[in-house]
């Protein structure tokens, strides 16, 4: 109910019939694709150089315990998570260039802060200061790719673009913990440092894809906008319900791996995330070809069920099984979502809507992380996973059920 009144209140004006938010036509690989792609992988690689030793950090440095460990990183996300509805508003209005060059900006900052964090007090200003560098550059990036997008290969260009997101995913963790296991957090801290400065080198030269200026959002009583707020709604609980999993395998895998002696557990970012790369270089048009809907259903099933894996693992072999299965899962899931919502609104409130869009994503790191924490606590890793996969299934039924009557009227298939 929260939700749906956040929705609401938010709800920019939905696409009309005739509207075009995008290039209806043309190549997918422009000169500002590659710039905002080329950035993406090293501001990802920068962050997730972060999040594979932050837990790690934070109990043998902080003195932090589990449940800590999962607020802590929850406080990142809460804060990005907060801001989302607002930085989009903010990106319609200024542009994406500036949001996007903020975010990097942010992320240097943050990633040498941590040298001077040794409590957890000092620690949580800096992971909110985090938390608002991320916010910044994934709605905005996101959007900006929506911007530019061919209309006919919106979900290719964003599988295409969204795996840059995860090149450095899989680059990170193992450069994060090399240093750290090699020199110290120092030069973990240093490295991600570097990494958000060389992203940012790459904001300075994309063009501004948007118009800007003030936007006076209809009221949703006005039918004739084509307001309405459930189709909204569904996306949200499709990406809130598939990123409790990722949330909970980001703050918990570490420490889970130390309890069954898995040395090298990094290597489940670096499947997994091979696994998504390659899966959208070789069918990136898929969900243009069978529908976005439909894949956004078998990729949270698939997630759902790597999770369960998860649940049982005892060695490495297991764990990265569990990785290719929901490598396979989230090849699809946001790129699918981030295209069904271009289809859906005009570029003038695309920004708004990402941020509402995106701010449900962290919503499920939130609950991945923080929720999940006293759950840990209490019962323990493996039903911790075993619960976040569950999550996922539902969230999967819950979304099939209401597209159908509420989506695929409207919008076709």
């Amino acid at each position: 109910m929260t939700l749906f009144c956040i929705l609401t209140m938010y709800n920019p004006c939905m696409k009309e019939e005739t509207g075009i938010n995008a290039e209806t036509s043309g190549a997918i690989l422009t000169g500002d694709f590659i710039l905002i792609s080329l950035s993406s992988v090293f501001f990802m690689g920068s962050l997730y150089s972060l999040i594979a030793i932050l837990p790690l950090y934070m109990q043998q440095v902080a003195g932090a315990n589990i449940t800590d460990v999962g607020v802590l990183m929850g406080t990142m996300t809460l804060t990005s998570f907060l801001l989302r509805a607002f930085i989009g508003r903010v990106a319609d209005r200024l542009g994406r260039k500036p949001i996007l060059i903020a975010g990097s900006l942010i992320l240097i900052a943050a990633s040498l802060l941590y040298e001077f964090t040794k409590s957890m007090w000092t620690m949580a200003p800096v992971l909110a200061v985090h938390g608002i560098g991320i916010a910044c550059f994934h709605t905005a990036s996101l959007t900006y790719v929506g911007d530019i997008s061919p209309e006919k290969h919106r979900g290719k260009s964003m599988a295409w673009f969204q795996s840059s997101y995860n090149l450095g995913i899989m680059l990170g963790p193992l450069l994060g913990l090399f240093l750290r296991n090699r020199f110290s957090y120092t030069a973990s801290f240093l490295a991600a440092g570097i990494l958000a400065a060389i992203s940012l080198v790459f904001l300075f030269f994309i063009s501004s894809a948007t118009q800007t200026g003030e936007i006076e959002a209809p009221a949703c009583g006005d039918s004739s906008a084509g307001c309405d707020s459930v189709p909204l709604l569904l996306i949200c609980v499709a990406a809130i319900a598939g990123t409790i999993t990722l949330g909970t395998i980001q703050a918990f895998l570490p420490l889970f791996a130390e309890t069954v002696n898995i040395s090298n557990f990094a290597l489940f970012f670096t499947v997994e995330t091979a696994t998504v790369i390659l899966i959208r270089i070789v069918g990136a048009g898929l969900p243009d070809t069978i529908g976005m809907k439909r894949i956004i259903v078998y990729s949270m099933l698939s997630m759902g069920f790597a999770m369960f894996i998860l649940a049982k693992t005892d060695n490495l072999f297991e764990m990265s099984i569990s990785a290719l299965v929901f490598g396979v899962g989230f090849a699809f899931h946001p790129p699918a979502l981030s295209a069904l919502l271009v289809e859906i609104y005009p570029q003038k409130y695309l920004g708004r809507a990402f941020g509402l869009y995106t701010m449900a994503f962290e919503a499920g790191f939130v609950v991945g992380s923080m929720a999940m924490g006293p759950v840990a606590s209490a019962l323990g890793f493996r039903y911790t996973f075993f619960i976040a996969g569950l999550t996922c299934i539902v969230g999967t039924f819950l979304f099939a059920a209401g597209y159908r009557p509420m989506i695929l009227k409207r919008f076709g298939s």
